[in-house]
């Protein structure tokens, strides 16, 4: 069996079929395409109401996946992998562009978010965020626009922007986080100061 051939075999054994239920169907769906835009909220009030620590892992958090994401659209453009349903495999429950399937971006931005808070001081919540990621990577899969190729290729290089970014932000974090602040405080000053925000 080829390699092209176990990730079609194990896509199909994920993917969701017309015989599951109707909850879990869902499930896949609101986990696929909601999860983001509400990770996106609770990051937005972390920011905005959290102390000075919490905005410098938000920002680290923030910046990789930025860096990272780019990096993934230019290797989603260079190979041009074809999704599931272009090749007319599985049963699709949502839709979506035929653009390039790997890797995954929506694995990458959970993965990337899960690294950056397991290499530092917060491990614990990094753990915890990389079942996330994993939960998102296999919804990914359930409704039928990505291979667990895909999946993984998003999940890998999520690690690799981490782990060799990581001392890139331990040598200029602090300036980042003026410059930024520096920024916000300027923004949001009178906010800041009648107490709506942090």
């Amino acid at each position: 069996m080829t390699l092209s051939d176990l990730n079609q075999n194990l896509f199909l054994y994920i993917n969701s079929g017309n015989q599951l239920s109707n909850t879990l169907n869902q499930f896949g769906i609101f986990i696929a395409k909601d999860l983001l835009y509400i990770t996106t909220i609770i990051f937005i009030i972390f920011w905005l109401w959290g102390n000075e620590v919490v905005k410098r892992y938000l920002m680290k958090a923030f910046l990789f996946t930025l860096i990272g994401g780019c990096i993934s659209q230019l290797i989603s453009y260079i190979f041009d992998l074809p999704r599931p349903f272009v090749l007319n495999l599985g049963f699709p429950l949502i839709e979506h562009t035929a653009n390039g399937a790997f890797p995954s971006n929506h694995m990458f931005i959970f993965s990337s978010i899960a690294f950056s808070y397991l290499f530092s001081p917060f491990k614990k919540l990094g753990i915890a965020l990389i079942f996330v990621a994993w939960l998102v990577g296999w919804s990914r899969i359930f409704v039928g626009v990505h291979f667990p190729m895909d999946i993984l290729g998003g999940f890998l290089l999520a690690f690799i922007v981490n782990y060799f970014g990581l001392g890139l932000w331990n040598k200029y974090q602090d300036k980042i986080m003026h410059f930024i602040l520096s920024i916000y405080h300027q923004i949001f000053n009178k906010l800041i100061q009648k107490g709506f925000i942090k």
